[in-house]
């Protein structure tokens, strides 16, 4: 039978309980004593097959008899005259010291009806069944029960505080770090609830009369009308409000941030409760006005580019145009050596409007728009094109130019983009 009775006890009963009922069951037992003028009562708690005794504050081995009738009958137990009693008459307390004649108690049961113990009264001579008196202690039973579920409740509440206060911890931590303010205003009870990295929008705390006077106030002055404008427009369509906007910390400084929010109101639509939260953005909107600010420079860049290269062009077509007339009329006079002259002047500038086309060849790779055309190059012709270009400045400087080209160089044509293969 002790097994039977061991598992509830696990599950509703801890040594802390006993600890802290002991007041409360030495006065319950002194209570029994005096009600039923026994010589000795106590209040006796069953546990892992030992019994806990209030009057002496511990656990010693086995289980009394009584206390074990009674816990699994679940009712109160009335022993006249233990030496008449065939269930007792052989109990050691009875045959021996201290000589028992009288035992009676009631079970004390928990909220779930799992017996724990008893409030037991003893005596050295028979008492007759007083059915009174046996209602009274299962009163008394009843006190250390709800002691019991006191005790239970308090801790529970306690643990479930303690729960909490770390899920909030943890719920502060996991919020601060991703750059988070969370906030609601109450607009029943006037009160502010907030938690997470407020210190990152405003240098001072706000309070519920802040946001209540004016939630919009802490917004740099170009963003508030578009705020404005969309929440509005958010709570004609009964959805969240969510934007980026600029918040003034209050020193001087701004925060770039991502709010949403929403208006909770009953049913007659009366305003209770503003829910919100705010994240710093301000990272992220540095690394978008760079990438803007240097797309605009490329921009800038591209097009200076372009106008250079048209107001570069227009003077070297016309020195182009000039050398090929004054080449052919050198030609026609028949002036050999002033022919080659202006055969250099017309390549030298046709090399520099190659240049130029380059420099807008580069651009045109930034944007990803440049256009190859591969057909054959004459590698013979390309290399003496280069040297006679460079042959006078090697003359200039007393150097010797030679140009030496492989078989396959002079034998097999070459594939290139001939627009750029110069």
């Amino acid at each position: 039978m002790a097994g039977a009775i061991e598992e509830p006890l696990q599950a509703n009963v801890q040594t802390a309980d006993l600890e802290e009922l002991r007041q409360t069951m030495l006065d319950i037992a002194r209570v029994a004593k005096a009600l039923l003028r026994g010589a000795a009562a106590d209040v006796v708690i069953l546990m892992d097959n030992q019994t806990w005794l209030a009057t002496r504050g511990d656990f010693q081995a086995g289980a009394d008899a009584t206390v074990k009738r009674m816990m699994e009958q679940r009712r109160e137990v009335w022993v006249e005259d233990a030496l008449l009693d065939p269930d007792y008459r052989e109990s050691p307390s009875v045959i021996g010291a201290p000589y028992l004649r009288f035992m009676a108690g009631a079970p004390v049961l928990l909220e779930n009806g799992a017996p724990v113990g008893a409030v037991v009264v003893y005596d050295l001579e028979p008492h007759a069944f007083d059915a009174k008196l046996a209602a009274r202690l299962t009163d008394l039973a009843g006190i250390v029960a709800r002691d019991f579920a006191r005790i239970r409740l308090v801790r529970a509440l306690r643990q479930n505080e303690e729960k909490m206060a770390r899920q909030d911890q943890r719920f502060r931590i996991a919020i601060e770090n991703a750059g988070l303010h969370v906030y609601e205003v109450d607009y029943v009870d006037r009160k502010l609830y907030k938690a997470g990295a407020e210190d990152t929008f405003f240098n001072t705390p706000k309070t519920f009369y802040d946001l209540a006077r004016d939630p919009w106030e802490s917004l740099h002055p170009e963003d508030r009308t578009v705020a404005i404008a969309n929440w509005s427009a958010a709570q004609e369509r009964g959805e969240p409000y969510r934007g980026e906007y600029r918040m003034d910390r209050g020193d001087g400084t701004y925060v770039w941030a991502f709010g949403t929010a929403r208006v909770i109101a009953d049913e007659n639509g009366k305003v209770l409760r503003l829910v919100g939260a705010i994240q710093d953005i301000t990272e992220r909107k540095r690394a978008e006005i760079e990438r803007a600010e240097a797309d605009a420079a490329n921009t800038a860049k591209s097009q200076f580019v372009a106008n250079m290269s048209h107001e570069l062009r227009t003077p070297l077509n016309a020195i182009i145009g000039y050398a090929e007339i004054l080449q052919e009329d050198l030609e026609v006079a028949g002036m050999a050596e002033p022919v080659k002259d202006a055969a250099r002047i017309r390549k030298a500038a046709r090399n520099l409007l190659g240049l130029i086309n380059e420099i807008l060849d580069l651009s045109k790779i930034e944007a990803g728009k440049m256009d190859v055309l591969v057909s054959e190059v004459d590698v013979r012709a390309l290399c003496d094109d280069a040297a006679q270009t460079v042959s006078q400045l090697a003359a200039n400087n007393a150097n010797t130019l030679e140009v030496s080209l492989g078989i396959s160089a002079r034998q097999e044509p070459m594939k290139s983009d001939c627009g750029n293969a110069s």
